[in-house]
């Protein structure tokens, strides 16, 4: 780390936004409310906040990862923690953090109460939960404090590995943590699959329990086969598998009559994108793409294929043949809430049926999204 209590160089100020853009726009789709402050700040705004900030910097120097805070009197106001989206998962939040309680006797902090992955970093630092509110209509926030007295005589338990991340992506729209070659089995995969779901076996939801839950357990609990992570479910699973039965990839899709504009569209609304580490080789993700697209034209009733996803991983999905759109999007949040995301993260359709074109209008996804 670098910077520890200094003010923002202005070499890195252009560098710490576009990780707090990319960092906060993650944020903004886990809350379904782009209303978040450092997602709109310009350089002149991150000059003038007035912080004090530890960086964090790989191997060439650039900005992965950075905290802002304020200290008064050996007491800490963490006003923004921030991960780029390919650095998460690999202990850089939760080391930002420390380096801050380090120097203080008492911090506090603040995320967004849906924020599930923040909040379990912060409790697993110590953080006591001490109130929800509304700072806007519609947008609730989670307070939380540190104290090292509390910390010293052992009274608050200890949640989280001391290697967690910084928040990150709900999984249907992550990216997976890349691994050196000698950290993984490269595995074969023999067969595509297309498995209804009430046709899985006991055995298929075991191996897709054990895909998902090596990559997400930790951060986002069990998977759920109904409605994993809290996002919907799905009707078709396209599956990787090995000679021995092992599932290694996997997209999932479900079809559902949205709302665009005046139109209703039918769709299949695309998630649980996931290839194991060791068959990441090849070209399987877009081979699994493209037999999950043959399986919509297939089914008959789709017109568009449909997801969401983070900045960085567009360019995959682009080249799969996807289509970028911007709209405005309702939905029912993780959490069973309604939520409306105004453009700017991605959306992506795929044209299936006759209509190329993907009809103008907010949409109204009439539920969870995938």
């Amino acid at each position: 780390m670098t910077g520890s209590g200094s003010p923002l160089p202005d070499a890195d100020v252009a560098h710490v936004l576009r990780v707090q853009r990319a960092a906060y726009l993650i944020e903004a789709r886990l809350l379904g409310d782009t209303r978040i402050p450092p997602l709109h700040e310009t350089e002149a705004d991150l000059r003038a906040a007035g912080l004090s900030w530890i960086l964090e910097r790989d191997e060439r120097g650039t900005v992965v990862g950075a905290i802002g805070y304020r200290v008064d009197d050996g007491e800490a106001d963490i006003d923004r923690v921030m991960v780029d989206p390919t650095w998460q998962r690999r202990g850089i939040g939760a080391r930002l953090v420390r380096g801050v309680l380090s120097v203080v006797h008492r911090a506090v902090v603040s995320t967004g109460r849906e924020n599930a992955p923040a909040r379990r970093l912060y409790e697993g630092l110590g953080f006591a939960h001490l109130i929800d509110r509304e700072v806007v209509p519609g947008l609730w926030v989670s307070d939380y404090e540190w104290d090292a007295r509390a910390e010293n005589t052992g009274s608050r338990e200890n949640t989280m590995s001391p290697d967690a991340a910084a928040p990150a992506v709900p999984p249907v729209r992550a990216r997976m943590p890349t691994l050196k070659k000698e950290e993984a089995t490269v595995v074969e995969p023999c067969s595509l699959d297309i498995v209804a779901h009430d046709a899985l076996t006991g055995g298929d939801l075991d191996q897709l329990r054990l895909l998902f839950d090596r990559e997400y357990l930790e951060t986002f609990g069990p998977w759920d086969p109904e409605q994993p992570y809290g996002y919907a479910g799905h009707d078709t699973h396209v599956i990787a598998r090995t000679n021995d039965g092992g599932i290694v990839a996997h997209v999932g899709w479900a079809h559902r009559v949205i709302g665009v504009g005046q139109s209703p569209v039918s769709i299949a609304g695309v998630g649980g994108v996931l290839v194991s580490p060791g068959a990441r080789e090849g070209g399987l993700g877009r081979t699994l793409m493209a037999r999950a697209a043959e399986s919509m034209a297939d089914d008959g009733r789709i017109a568009f294929g449909y997801l969401g996803c983070r900045e960085e991983v567009v360019s995959f999905y682009l080249s799969c043949g996807w289509q970028r759109i911007a709209a405005t999007e309702h939905s029912v949040s993780r959490t069973g809430m309604p939520v409306t995301v105004e453009p700017g993260p991605p959306l992506l359709v795929l044209p299936v049926g006759a209509d190329r074109a993907w009809p103008t209008g907010s949409i109204d996804l009439r539920g969870r999204a995938w």
